[in-house]
Order: structure tokens, then sequence, then C-alpha cells
């Protein structure tokens, strides 16, 4: 291959070809490799469940259901109910034969057949649908994961390029990776392609520059010299559209856990949708309307697990061609449109079936049951805040209140210490009566109160206000003095109590 040949390649392929090896570049790749992969490994952990519960649909077989071939269970328990309430509606139906009520009486027979044939059917009729799904389920299924498939969709080997000399057969399929291993198990996001024994080196060992008239000419790369790989300008083996992995990674975790969500919830409408007959069947012999309704929801509940299938894939499938038909601004806008039409489902299949196989219901309850349990968390931790605030303020209380009495206790025993002893006869107290006759000063007899003060406080002789009232009796306007012990004696008429 010659240097135009080669500068017309790289041209033409420049997503291939502009990325070259730096420090800060190395260190990202190895990086972002291990976030994809666990974006990846979600995803395919997702889709693995997702298949499993595909397996199992069959809850309304379990023993405690009945509606399987084991029979026994709910079906089985509730089917007296169902006898009882076929004969009320055999009586209604004979009160509108009797009054000439009825409208449609060639179908009374029919409707009851199919009544009949429904109770008694109905696990044999869920059993088939269940092995049509199993069956349908691999169709729409590859036999490699769809994380696999979007490794082999979105990543360029440029040794096998180069091995197969960029033949348009090798430019078309960009990559051989072995079917018995996953591929992101062989990919080294930071292997570069040394140009040394290559058979086009004269790609791998240049770079497109352009000239100051918008000339592309090519340009040697730098080996590193003495620094090792970690300072080359050599290419990446492996070209890795990053964008579009990553986006796709992140909507198949969400499309798979809210499949498994959704499935899910079908599988449990199915088992209660064929116990809830028992119920209705047999009071809807005169017309057969809501038979017919049940049977077709059974019917739709099992074809939109099939369609729900087909829409992951397809979705898969589309994200990996958009990597390839377009960049840019071009593949953002259509894989937002293809991950719009992910979430509200395909209008043609509520229109046919009546039923919406998107996932954004199903994103919005989750989103707001996690919205809901954070708030209630919430509400929680800041109640126990509450409580353990007011636990502090009551303990900080209590200590506040020994603190001062034990400063009050102390406060007293240095007054004490600083007044000294009090002499014989001498008191500091006010005696207990003071609350008694004294204060009240009914009976104007000798009730006094001794009121002790030092010595040093105290006069011979104190004169003390005249009694407040002067017509009370004991209060009649006599003034009381004070002793040098600090007792009254008795002045004027009468003596006034010391208040």
């Amino acid at each position: 291959m010659d240097a135009e040949q080669a500068l017309q390649i790289m041209l033409e392929h420049d997503d291939w070809f502009s990325t070259m090896n730096n420090l800060i570049l190395w260190i990202l790749r190895f990086i972002g490799w291990w976030l994809l992969r666990g974006i990846m490994f979600l995803a395919e952990t997702f889709e693995n469940a997702v298949n499993f519960i595909l397996q199992n649909l069959d809850f309304f077989g379990a023993s405690e259901i009945g509606l399987g071939d084991s029979g026994g269970g709910f079906y089985q328990t509730y089917k007296p109910i169902f006898w009882a309430l076929l004969m009320i509606g055999i009586l209604i139906i004979a009160f509108l034969l009797i009054t000439n009520r009825l409208e449609k009486k060639s179908q009374t027979l029919t409707n009851l057949f199919v009544c009949l044939l429904l109770v008694f059917g109905m696990p044999t009729l869920l059993s088939s649908l269940n092995t049509i799904v199993k069956l349908a389920s691999p169709v729409f299924q590859s036999n490699e994961s769809v994380t696999s498939y979007l490794y082999r969709a979105n990543v360029t080997d440029l040794l096998y390029l180069d091995d197969n000399g960029f033949s348009p057969e090798s430019m078309d399929a960009r990559n051989n990776f072995p079917d018995t291993v996953p591929p992101q198990k062989v990919i080294d996001p930071v292997e570069q392609m040394d140009p040394n024994g290559k058979n086009t080196s004269i790609i791998f060992e240049n770079k497109v520059v352009y000239g100051w008239d918008g000339t592309a000419t090519l340009y040697k790369a730098s080996s590193g010299h003495l620094f090792g790989s970690l300072f080359t300008t050599y290419y990446y083996r492996y070209q890795i559209n990053w964008f579009t992995l990553f986006v796709t990674g992140i909507a198949l975790v969400l499309v798979f856990a809210i499949t498994g969500v959704k499935i899910g919830v079908i599988i449990f409408n199915i088992a209660y949708t064929g116990i809830f007959a028992l119920f209705i069947t047999p009071l809807d012999l005169s017309t057969g309307q809501r038979t017919k309704k049940i049977v077709s929801e059974l019917v739709t509940m099992f074809g939109s697990i099939i369609a729900i299938l087909f829409a992951i894939q397809l979705f898969a499938i589309g994200m990996s061609w958009i990597a390839v038909v377009a960049d840019g601004l071009a593949m953002l806008l259509l894989q937002v449109g293809f991950g719009i039409a992910m979430l509200n489902g395909p209008n043609i299949v509520a229109k046919v079936m009546g039923v919406n196989i998107g996932i954004g219901q199903e994103l919005m309850q989750i989103a707001g049951a996690a919205y809901m349990g954070k708030a209630v968390a919430g509400a929680a931790m800041n109640a126990g805040k509450k409580v353990v605030g007011a636990a502090g303020k009551v303990a900080g209380a209590a200590g506040l209140g020994a603190a001062g009495v034990a400063g009050f206790g102390k406060e007293s025993l240095s007054q004490l210490k600083q007044n000294g002893q009090p002499e014989k006869g001498k008191t500091e107290t006010v005696d207990a009566t003071l609350a008694g006759g004294a204060l009240g000063g009914d009976t104007g007899g000798p009730n006094q109160s001794s009121i002790g003060l030092p010595e040093h406080n105290a006069p011979d002789k104190q004169a003390l206000p005249e009694a407040s009232n002067p017509q009370e009796p004991g209060g009649s306007g006599g003034a009381a003095e004070m002793d040098g012990t600090g007792n009254a004696v008795q002045g004027g008429q009468g003596t006034s109590p010391i208040n």
C-alpha cells in the first residue's frame, strides 16, 4: 500500500484514526472502560433476570393457585362459590324468561356452555398460552446477549483490518471477535498499534495533518523513544464508540429492570384474572360480554409479553444502527427518539391489543415510590432528632435545677460563716406561725412573730408603721415597738401583727 492509498483510507474513515495515544487519554480510556464494563454488567444481569422470568411465567400453575395441571389451591377452594353463583345466575335467567325481559334468548345456552368451558378449561388455556410464549421467546432473542451484540457493533479492531489489508469486506465487518469468548474479555482499551511488523505499517506510523491551504498530508507519529509505550502517539487498536455504548448501556439497564417489573405485574394479573373468572362468568349468562372480556384480557396479557421482547430487541438493534449511520447531533437526536419510543411503547400495540407495553408509566411509579420512601425516611430522621433534642433539653433543665440547688446551699453556708454564729436567745429564722394567726390578725391577742436580727443590725427600739386597717380588732391604731431582742412590745390600745 502506497502513501496515497493510505491517506485515502484514513480520510474516509477518520473516526478510526482520530484517537492517538497520550498519557491523559490513556488514563481516561482505562477508567472509562471499567465504568463501561460495570454498566454493561448491570445490563447483562438484568437481561438474564428477564430471561429467567420468561421461562417461569406459570405462577398461575403453582400448587397454591391451582390454575395449572397440578390443580388444588385457590381455584379448587373457590369452585363451590362458583357453583353457588351459577345457580343464582340460572335463577336470574329463569326470572328474566318468565317476565319476558331477556333480550337475547338464543345466546343464553351458548353463554352457559362458554362459562362452563372457561371455568373447567382455564388451567388448560393458561398452560397452552404459557407454552406459546416460551416457544416464541427465543425467536425474538439472539443467541448472544444484547450487551455482546453492542460490543460487536460499536468496536472496530484495527489489527483485524490490517490483517485483511483494509479490504471492503473487513471494513464492513470491523471486527471478528470469537463467538466462544465475550468481546469485553478480549478488548484491551489501551492496546496500541505498533507499526512494526504490520502489513499496512504506512497507516499506523503516520497521522493526517493539514497545511495552511487545507491539503492533507501524512506526518510521522512518535514512537515514544526512551519513555515507553505510555508516551507514544500511535493509534489504539480498538476504536470504541464510547458515547453510544454508555448511553445504550444505561438505557438497557433501565429497560431490562423495568421490563422485569412489568412482566411481574402481568404474571400476577394473569393468575388474578383466572381466579376472578370464577366470580364473573356465572353471573354473565344473559350477555356473555364480561366472559369475552376475561378471555380477551388473558390472551392480550400473554401477547403483550411477546411484544415487549420484540420491542427490546428492536431497540438494541436500532441503537447500534444509529451509531453506524449517524454521528454528532443527528446520532443524539435519533437515540433520544428511540428512547422515547421505548418509554411510551409502540402506538400500534396500544391500538390493536389495547395495552401499552411502554415502560414510562412503571418508571414514574418506581421513581414516585423511591421519592416517597426518601420522604418517609427523612421524616423519621427528623422526628428522631426532635425526640433526642427534647430529651436533651429535659436533661439540661434537670442539670440546671440541681446546679441551682447546690449553688443556693453553698451560698447560704457561706453567708452563715460570714455573719458568724448568733448569740444564745437570738434567732435568724422567721417563726412558722407567721403564716397562721399572726398574719390574720383576727383576735387581737398577743399573736406575735419573733424576728431575730443580728445585734449589730437591730437598735434597742424600732418603731413599726401603723396597722393598715385601724378598724380591725386587735389593730385599733396602736403602734408596736421592738425591744432590744427584736420582740414586739404592746403599744397604745392594741398590738399589730408584723406583716
